[in-house]
């Protein structure tokens, strides 16, 4: 049913793993202990509008009422935290699943403080709302609450949801977000980014990376594979990386329907040809007989 969609980005304050992510600094960092302490600073501030929102779901839960009011953690979040928040409040989920496109679409209004989903919202035509009960300018992102509508105060933001669930969805963006949002989005028009990806796979592949040093080959594949034997011993960071990427969602049965979807909706991209290489990672190739294999042996990559 109608319902109104929060969006969090307090990962490093509510993290997955307790006691959240250490702040990694290179040790030939300049100043490092500079970039410590405003690090520090910015998790502060965090932690303040963090409990600013907990302490703000009931009333805007109210205010929306019968809607329901869904609450989407950020991916590194503990969404067991807010479960507990607002386990009595009967119009209000909490769910992590799916892609953040086909919520912001559902959802009557996003309401954050400083998400960039803010900004897809805002290219979306959504209402969107930054609820920043805390403000710091040397701390705050700048761009997700310059696209969005701006209040301060409990009260202010709710009067708004009420306004805006009552006479629908209308946007208007100022000439100013226009020029802002242009600045930092490359192809607001022009060609799909799906045309721009294989175009750029294709350069990618013209300039084969086989006649480069064979040592940083070499330094480059031991890191890949230093990598995976890490998490294999951590068992942490494995059930983290499982929370964070649902793997039954790439198969290839999945990608292949949703793939045939697109197709048909755009009358394009026919005849792809779908591989499962491991769990998680599911490739794509155009499989007409006109273009499957390269004079090169390798797979065409232009699926247009």
């Amino acid at each position: 049913g109608p319902f109104v969609l929060i969006n969090t980005n307090f990962g490093f304050i509510n993290h997955y793993n307790s006691g959240g992510r250490k702040r990694k600094v290179a040790d030939g960092s300049y100043d490092s202990q500079n970039y410590l302490n405003f690090k520090h600073n910015v998790d502060e501030h965090k932690r303040k509008i963090f409990q600013a929102f907990i302490a703000a779901v009931p009333k805007i839960a109210a205010s929306i009422a019968p809607r329901h009011l869904v609450i989407r953690p950020h991916p590194s979040e503990n969404k067991t935290v807010w479960e507990q928040a607002t386990a009595d409040l009967e119009n209000v989920s909490v769910v992590y699943e799916g892609g953040v496109a086909q919520w912001l679409l559902a959802a009557d209004c996003l309401i954050h403080n400083g998400c960039t989903s803010a900004v897809e919202a805002h290219v979306l035509n959504r209402p969107v709302l930054a609820y920043r009960p805390v403000v710091d300018p040397a701390l705050d992102l700048h761009l997700p609450n310059a696209l969005s509508e701006n209040f301060f105060d409990i009260d202010s933001i709710c009067e708004r949801l009420v306004e805006i669930l009552g006479h629908g969805h209308i946007v208007h963006a100022n000439a100013d977000q226009v020029a802002l949002v242009r600045e930092h989005i490359a192809a607001l028009d022009g060609s799909f980014a799906c045309e721009r990806i294989v175009e750029a796979l294709a350069r990618l592949r013209e300039t084969t990376h086989d006649h480069g040093p064979s040592l940083s080959r070499v330094f480059a594949r031991s890191s890949v594979l230093a990598r995976k034997f890490s998490r294999k011993l951590i068992h942490r960071n494995r059930s983290y990386q499982r929370h964070k990427v649902d793997h039954s969602q790439f198969t290839v049965e999945r990608i292949g329907a949703r793939a045939d979807e697109i197709s048909k909706a755009l009358r394009r991209f026919h005849g792809l040809v779908f591989e499962q290489r491991t769990p998680g990672i599911v490739t794509i190739r155009n499989g007409s007989a006109a273009g499957l294999v390269n004079q090169q042996g390798k797979a065409d990559l232009d699926v247009r």
